[in-house]
């Protein structure tokens, strides 16, 4: 008798939440995504560049089949780029933001992440305004004898003045639009170690300096700064809009920028690094084309700058290709 009662207890339990999720399922400014009833997402939309994610259920055989021939595609290009004797290695991530397939080659490639770092360094500042809105207001002042753009390909365009003083909100627009290191570096001397180090552990990120290499971090390692933000489970749904607002305004327009037609808003941040010998550089952003926004994210190591700028150019206009041809179909 006890376990009948329980039974229909659970049974009545289960039908209210059911009612509970279809309303607010209907309350949602919802988007879902189904094909052949194996991949599923609610996402709550309303906004214009994040677009949280509520409910997700993947069909990992479909969508592979579904991007095989993607892949292949994808893999011919790196192999094609890479036969360049200036050109060592190219990796390449890219993520369907609507159904989360995603495509990797040489993904398991470590580099350094140079200027990619300024994104945990932004979020760190971002997640603190969200219990103190005044601190992006604070004043800070630029007092270091030593340019650290110095030793960067592209430099910021107006270079921050000795004695000078700036708000925290401006020094993030440095570091992120500009990618301005002498913001970074002031930003990062007065940011509380117990939070960056909070920031960096919540995020899954090793802490810059506990391993001996720089080369430590993967593409898909990076891609996760833009799946964080996009998604809005780190940062409220606010202050995540705000932040891919500022990479929108990124300064660096020669890697996945060049590769799509104008027009076509792109949140991204490069990042170079001469390390060992070898050039570093990486761009990594998501494109928000049409109603089929994606992620791709490419780290490149070689001899020549201008070289692998123009193989993540290519590489962004393969994927575009790629994914314009899926929206047609």
């Amino acid at each position: 008798m006890k376990k009948g009662i329980v039974l229909l207890l659970l049974i009545v339990a289960s039908t209210i939440v059911g009612i509970i999720i279809d309303r607010v399922y209907l309350q949602l400014d919802s988007q879902s995504i189904s094909t052949d009833g194996t991949a599923h997402q609610i996402r709550q939309g309303g906004y214009s560049l994040i677009n949280p994610l509520l409910e997700c259920e993947i069909g990992e055989r479909m969508l592979s089949k579904q991007f095989t021939s993607f892949r292949y595609m994808l893999e011919d290009e790196v192999n094609k780029l890479q036969s360049d004797s200036e050109i060592d290695n190219i990796s390449v991530y890219f993520r369907n933001l609507n159904n989360g397939a995603g495509i990797g080659v040489n993904e398991k490639e470590n580099f350094s992440p140079a200027s990619l770092l300024k994104i945990p360094i932004m979020i760190a500042y971002y997640k603190q305004s969200e219990s103190n809105p005044d601190i992006f207001k604070k004043k800070l002042t630029y007092d270091s004898l030593v340019d650290q753009n110095q030793i960067e390909t592209i430099r910021p365009p107006s270079p921050m003045k000795v004695g000078d003083q700036y708000s925290v909100e401006d020094l993030i627009y440095r570091m992120i639009v500009s990618s301005d290191n002498n913001a970074m570096i002031l930003l990062v001397n007065n940011l509380p170690l117990p939070l960056q180090d909070k920031v960096f552990t919540d995020l899954g990120i090793t802490i810059p300096g506990v391993r001996g290499t720089e080369d430590y971090m993967s593409v898909v390692d990076n891609a996760s700064f833009f799946r964080i933000l996009y998604n809005a489970s780190y940062l409220e749904k606010s202050t995540s809009q705000k932040a891919l607002e500022l990479l929108t305004k990124s300064g660096f327009s020669d890697g996945i920028r060049r590769g799509i037609p104008k027009g076509i808003t792109v949140a991204n941040k490069f990042g170079e690094r001469l390390f060992n010998g070898k050039q570093q550089l990486h761009d990594c952003g998501i494109v928000y084309f049409k109603n089929n926004p994606y992620l791709l994210c490419v780290m490149s190591r070689g001899t020549n700058f201008n070289k692998l700028a123009s193989s993540i150019r290519q590489i962004s206009r393969v994927v575009y290709a790629e994914v314009e041809k899926q929206e047609e179909q």
